[in-house]
Parts: structure tokens; sequence; C-alpha cells
């Protein structure tokens, strides 16, 4: 190994210049022998003042002896790195990161010390460890109320479907049996309104369900022209109570869909109740549905209150409806969350177009059956 001076021209260039502080030391006396005005400046010393002195003098006192034991157990020639925290005249710490290489010099053992101070580097590390621990706290923060509030509403449902099934029950029975007014007439009404709030706890149990990822769908080819023609019939009274224009256009075949009956329906039923509820009367709901390449699109257009671009952002989002200002109509806000949710379980898609004033457009777009597919599961 070449043994260079730092007395020499190139090398004091070198040492001077160096922006790291360096501190060249005895490694038998551990004092210093030379350092770079880099080190001078960040230990607040002038180079006659250092120069000759224990290198105690810039060492903390519990990075002292391990620094020696350190110098001591580095072979010639090898680099070693290690930590330790160094001082300045003033008792300002430095965390840093010592880079020490050993050779002879003048028949003596010396050390080259590069020093790097890692305070910042420290520091943002333990910024990052602090923010990850309040992300774990605020994580499992969340995931004990979300726990809390599923098995609330979990006990709510048994508690209320429980009487509920007892009401709906015998008010289908005094529906049937009884033919006289006014009491037929409150027997109907006691028989909607309890099957209205048995569909609204469906709506939190199917919540519940789809956070948690227990909701079972079945995945099989449906005849969603049947089951569009079928959803007609069955809501054609619902638009005449309402006095609303109600139709349905489809072309003269349409291809199977992947899905499940039961639950294509509740989508279909979500859509065409929402377009009901907000259009008034004398308005106009239209129900079509179209093929598009790889999938089968049902749109439901409506002459209601129409949305405006914030509402529409908002809209499959849990308790929001589509006009914030009719907070009287029924329901729960749920019934879009879960419909989207459906959807997109099936691989579809889910959108709406609308003007505030001027009506909406809702659109669901499911994968068609391609010849030779076979079935699925919707969980996969």
């Amino acid at each position: 190994m070449a043994q260079n001076s730092p007395g020499s021209d190139i090398y004091q260039v070198i040492f001077k210049n160096n922006p790291d502080p360096i501190i060249f030391c005895s490694v038998r006396t551990f004092t210093i022998e030379e350092v770079t005005p880099s080190a001078c400046s960040l230990y607040g010393y002038a180079r006659e003042e250092i120069l000759r002195e224990s290198i105690s003098r810039i060492v903390a006192p519990e990075s002292l002896e391990s620094l020696k034991k350190m110098l001591l157990a580095i072979p010639e020639g090898v680099q070693a790195s290690f930590d330790a925290t160094l001082v300045s005249r003033q008792g300002r710490l430095f965390p840093t990161e010592i880079n020490a290489r050993l050779f002879e010099f003048n028949g003596q053992k010396a050390a080259v010390l590069a020093c790097r101070d890692v305070g910042f580097r420290k520091g943002t590390e333990k910024q990052r460890e602090d923010l990850l621990q309040q992300e774990i706290k605020l994580r499992e923060k969340f995931q004990a109320d979300k726990d809390m509030r599923t098995n609330y509403t979990r006990a709510l449902v048994h508690e209320l479907k429980t009487p509920l099934t007892s009401l709906m029950a015998s008010s289908d029975y005094l529906v049937s049996h009884i033919r006289k007014e006014p009491l037929l007439s409150f027997a109907k009404n006691i028989n909607f309104g309890a099957k209205a709030v048995n569909h609204r706890i469906d709506e939190l149990h199917d919540l519940i369900r789809l956070e948690l990822g227990t909701l079972n769908l079945e995945f099989y080819p449906v005849n969603l022209r049947q089951l569009l023609r079928e959803i007609t019939e069955f809501v054609k009274p619902t638009a005449e109570r309402s006095e609303l224009a109600f139709s349905l256009e489809l072309p003269a075949r349409l291809p199977r869909v992947w899905g499940d009956r039961e639950r294509l329906q509740q989508v279909i039923m979500n859509l065409l109740n929402n377009a009901f509820k907000y259009t008034p009367k004398k308005g106009s709901v239209i129900m079509k549905a179209s093929v598009q390449p790889g999938e089968l699109v049902v749109e439901v257009r409506d002459t209601g209150c129409g949305m405006s671009p914030d509402t529409q952002k908002a809209l499959f989002q849990p308790y929001e409806r589509r006009d914030p200002g009719q907070q009287r109509k029924d329901g729960l806000g749920l019934g879009l969350v879960i419909t989207r949710a459906i959807v997109e379980r099936y691989k579809g898609r889910i959108w709406v177009e609308s003007e505030l004033g001027r009506g909406s457009r809702f659109f669901v777009a499911l994968p068609t059956v391609k010849k030779g597919e076979k079935n699925e599961s919707a969980d996969n």
C-alpha cells in the first residue's frame, strides 16, 4: 500500500476541500493528527486547538470506548463502517456514520475517519417509524370500529327480524280474509309498512355481508330478456299508481349474461324504484337493453329531478341520496351501494349520466355468456 502524507500537495488539496469532515488520528494514542477545514467548522474548533488533542474532544462519551475497540479491531488496509455520536465544542450531538481505514504512517498505525452527519437521516427514519406506528394504530381503530358497527348491525337485524316475521304473517292473513272497509285498507297499510321495513333490514344485512365478503352470489347464465319482461309486468301497477308512463324497449334477441337471477332482479328493481321515486307525476321512465361487444347494457332513463356533478360523485356511497334536499324520501340510501357491489362482483359496470333538472340515465353493463364458456364463481 502506498503511504501518502497529508502534507503532499495533491493530497493537501483533496484533504482541505473535502466537504465531509475527515479526521486523521493515531490508533496508538488516539490523538488527532490532522483534520479537514469542514471538520473544524462542524465541530467548532480551530485547527490549532484540536491537533494533538485526544479524540475524546469530539467523540461523545457513550461512543468513545466502542470507537476505540472498532479501530483496534480493523485489519490494516480494510475499510469498516460504524455509527457513533460525535460532539461539537458547544455540546451539540451529531449522529454520525464513520467510514474508517487503517494504514501504516511514519511507523505507526493511523486511521482516516470520514465522518458523515446522519442526523437528518436518523430523524427522517424516526419520523417514518412514528408515522408507520400511527397508521397501524389508525388501521386497528378503524377495524375495531368496523367490527363493532358490524356486530351491532347484525344484532339489530336479528332483533328487528324476529317480531317483523310475525307481523308480516299476521298482516298477510288479515289482507286475505278481511273484506270490509276501512279495515281492509288498514290491514293493507300494515302489510305494506311491514314489508317496507323488512326490505330496509334486508338492505342492511346485505351491506354487512358485502363489507365482510360473505354475500354468496350464484354465477350462471341468465335470460335477461325474460327477466326484464317479468320485472316490467311486476312494476307496472307501481308506475300507474304514481301516474308515470313506463315502457320497456328490447331488441328481438338478447344474449344471456353471467349472474344470479334473484340478484340481477334486485339490481334492476333498485334502479327502477329510484327512477319512480324521483320522477314527478306525469313523468316517464323507460327501461331498455342493448348489446355491446362482450356485454349487455341495461339502461333506466327517467324525467326526474336530475343530479349535480357533486351528487353523482357521491351517489354510490352509503347513505347518499340522488337529491339531498329530499330527505323525506323513504330508504336508507343503501340501494345503489348494494347494486354497484353486486354488479362489480359479476365483473360488470354501473354508471350514471345526469343533468340537474333534466332527468337521469343509469346504465348497468354485464358480461355476456360466450359459446363454450364454463360457469365460475362470482367470488373468483
